[in-house]
């Protein structure tokens, strides 16, 4: 037998299933030396007309095996898509968080500068890993389904399947207040990054921030038994604030149930935050008597106008929030109405 024909038959042979391959290489064989019969003292640039002719090895192979093969079955492909963008997004925020994260607790805070670099390096790494472990997690659940019995499994599942379980057709109203998800989802990475990065910043340098240095006196300015309060507050708004913006990007609108997620969320950090304002001796009281000396004031004088600010502080931080829901509400009622 010519090389070129050997070297085409074995080509094709490799790739097919092993109890086949004495007969589809008979077979082949056959069929080209029936071909070159066409050809009287057929030459090498004949063989390879003719084997052209009948294809590549890797497609004539593909005809011989009796079913497709597919890494991931070809009716839960769109599935497959759609789970691994989703998988890949929130893969994407956390090696994002995470980066943010590592670098703040590597920073020199004598080369404050490095930060950038720190962060684009862990940034970097951190998008491709995850992003590659996440696409081999749900590459992989997919394939499973080759497995004969979480094949049954689910088949037996997708056999057994009611109308009640389909998913409602999403209902998208002309409202300027309504955000898509590619909106919220954007919106959910910049809040996420600001309040993970300010809070891990105050977190990690609570005793260094919030320094008052008057008349070459140095003092802290909050009192560092409640640093814990803090800490509690800043982990638990974050962690309220994510879920709630997960829960509007699952519902992909506003709803009655993500405005008052999203309501509670809000009047919980306001109200936690009040709480942390009106703690006693939550700023040190030997910063009251340093403003009193470098006002030349009395001590009571900077107590009432310190009492003051926070106050003022305290009515805008609840009127403000107030203000925004309640327009949002409102907001939700007008739409719903004229919806009805």
């Amino acid at each position: 037998m010519d090389k070129m024909i050997e070297k085409y038959i074995y080509s094709v042979t490799r790739r097919c299933p092993e109890a086949k391959r004495d007969d589809i290489k008979k077979e082949l064989e056959a069929n080209i030396m029936d071909m070159l019969q066409s050809y009287p003292n057929y030459t090498k640039d004949d063989i390879e007309e003719v084997l052209h002719k009948i294809g590549h090895p890797m497609d004539v192979a593909y005809q011989y095996h009796s079913s497709a093969n597919h890494v991931v079955e070809p009716r839960f492909y769109e599935d497959y898509k759609l789970s691994l963008k989703l998988a890949l997004i929130f893969s994407t925020i956390l090696a994002v968080i995470s980066s943010i994260i590592a670098s703040l607790t590597e920073l020199d805070v004598n080369q404050p500068g490095a930060i950038v670099g720190i962060l684009i390096g862990h940034i970097t790494s951190n998008v491709l890993s995850y992003g590659f472990s996440v696409f081999s997690i749900i590459t992989i659940a997919f394939w499973s389904y080759k497995i004969p019995s979480i094949k049954e499994k689910i088949d037996t599942r997708l056999n057994n399947w009611k109308v009640k379980d389909l998913a409602d057709v999403p209902q998208f109203e002309p409202d300027d207040q309504l955000k898509s998800r590619v909106k919220i989802l954007i919106e959910l990475i910049f809040v996420s990054i600001f309040m993970i990065t300010f809070g891990t910043l105050f977190i990690v340098y609570y005793e260094n921030i919030f320094v008052l240095h008057i008349n070459g006196e140095t003092s802290q300015f909050f009192n560092n038994d409640f640093k814990g309060v803090f800490t509690f507050f800043i982990i638990s708004s974050t962690i309220l604030t994510i879920l709630s913006y997960l829960y509007r990007f699952y519902e992909g609108k506003e709803s009655f149930y993500t405005l008052l997620f999203s309501t509670i969320s809000e009047f919980y950090g306001s109200l936690f935050l009040v709480t942390i304002l009106l703690l006693p001796n939550l700023i040190l009281p030997q910063n009251f008597v340093m403003f009193a000396d470098y006002f030349e004031t009395s001590l009571l004088t900077i107590t009432n106008i310190a009492n003051i600010i926070i106050y003022i502080i305290i009515s805008i931080i609840l009127l403000s929030s107030f203000i925004s829901y309640f327009r949002r509400w409102i907001k939700y009622f007008k739409t719903r109405n004229i919806k009805r």
